[in-house]
């Protein structure tokens, strides 16, 4: 299958002449290395390359449920796995009901990480990746007041 190709010329020398190619993506998290292939255009006139944006965005996605897998739970780790869910920090605050302050002290390494806010964003990491945003949704549900009570709620034990 061919990939649709991001631009139709190239910005560099205005050649038209794009053929499919990769490029090696690095995250170094925490001590480690990640290497990842990402898909790319090259320019046949200039050798200019364009990487897929959308492509790169899935890349650090891959490396954060890495992380959320295997750790290390630090904070240089949790700022990676909030990043790759493009989540700011004031946003994960409020999702896990605490002060933006304390996720920048976890991500400077000023405090130790909460395992359960480690839990719950390596849950949110690793749902992105498969397209789902349950843990998300529940946060969120839970942060607002409900609204007001159901008097009935028919169940299915099928569910």
């Amino acid at each position: 299958m061919e990939r649709r190709r991001p631009i139709s010329k190239c910005t560099a020398c205005g050649g038209s002449r794009l053929a499919e190619s990769s490029e090696t993506e690095e995250h170094a998290v925490s001590g480690t290395k990640y290497r990842i292939e990402v898909p790319a255009w090259k320019c046949q006139r200039c050798g200019e390359v364009f990487v897929d944006g959308p492509a790169t965005l899935r890349a650090e996605l891959v490396v954060a449920a890495e992380l959320a897998r295997h750790g290390p739970a630090n904070g240089e780790t949790f700022r990676f796995m909030r990043s790759s869910l493009q989540l700011r920090a004031t946003e994960l605050a409020d999702l896990l009901d605490i002060r933006a302050e304390t996720v920048s002290r976890w991500e400077k390494g000023h405090d130790p990480v909460d395992r359960s806010a480690w839990a719950a964003l390596a849950a949110m990491v690793c749902e992105s990746l498969e397209k789902r945003r349950d843990t998300r949704d529940r946060l969120e549900a839970i942060r607002s007041p409900a609204q007001k009570p159901r008097a009935i709620v028919r169940l299915d034990l099928d569910t």
